[in-house]
């Protein structure tokens, strides 16, 4: 099929350059929702959202920690805790089977 009809007026007989910009815009008017009043949004979390936030700020602050340890050169982790971490981390990888 080939459209030769250029005119971009098109068969309704509106071209681009007469449309008018929208006067509504949706049910919010062009202000945005802003202008249907002034109230504070508001969000209430639960306790499980608390307590992961809780935790985040402990696992921050201890990652900050142990950064700071690294770089001074005073980071020195019990050895027998990298050795069970190692063993560990290789037999969750090994099949059973």
């Amino acid at each position: 099929m080939r459209i030769s009809d250029l005119n971009p007026s098109g068969s309704t007989g509106v071209s681009p350059s007469s449309a008018s910009p929208a006067s509504g815009i949706g049910a919010y008017g062009q202000a945005g929702r802003g202008a249907w009043g002034q109230t504070a949004d508001q969000v209430q979390l639960s306790g499980a959202s608390r307590l992961a936030a809780s935790a985040l700020r402990d696992h921050s602050a201890r990652l900050s920690e142990l950064k700071s340890l690294v770089a001074a050169g005073q980071y020195g982790p019990p050895s027998d805790a990298v050795g069970k971490a190692l063993l560990g981390e290789a037999l969750s990888r090994t099949p059973l089977g």
